[in-house]
């Protein structure tokens, strides 16, 4: 089962939302603000999925993407989950182009994180090497 999750969620009140609704799932979030905190955090921290809210300035939530996978080459790639204003724009596109596991358009309901997350774990949990 996944635990580990890093958030990249700009707004203050998505954050904190975000860590309720996770932690009372049962889930350890790991919560920050920018794409350049996240690649600080995931020098030191092993994480089994990451979401990343795609209005959150800085890098670009599909650089941010791009670097992490480049930089776990020769692991498994860690899933990612997009989150996004509108899920036909380009940026989505773009993102599906990645291989992301799931892109949900927000507001997000919580039946709606919990299913991509379980979906997340199913998929790991089925992958060989777990």
């Amino acid at each position: 089962m996944l635990r580990n999750i890093l958030v990249i969620v700009f707004e203050a009140l998505s954050r904190r939302i975000f860590e309720r609704m996770l932690r009372r799932s049962g889930y350890w979030p790991t919560i920050v603000s920018s794409e350049s905190d996240a690649l600080d955090v995931l020098e030191r921290t092993m994480f089994d999925v990451m979401i990343v809210d795609t209005d959150t300035p800085g890098l670009g939530s599909a650089q941010l993407v791009k670097l992490v996978r480049m930089a776990r080459l020769g692991d498994r790639p860690l899933p990612v989950i997009a989150l996004t204003i509108d899920g036909g724009d380009s940026l989505s596109r773009q993102l599906k182009e990645l291989g992301l596991e799931a892109i949900l358009t927000k507001p997000v309901p919580p039946e709606k994180l919990h299913s991509a997350l379980k979906m997340v774990s199913e998929t790991q949990a089925s992958s060989p090497g777990r």
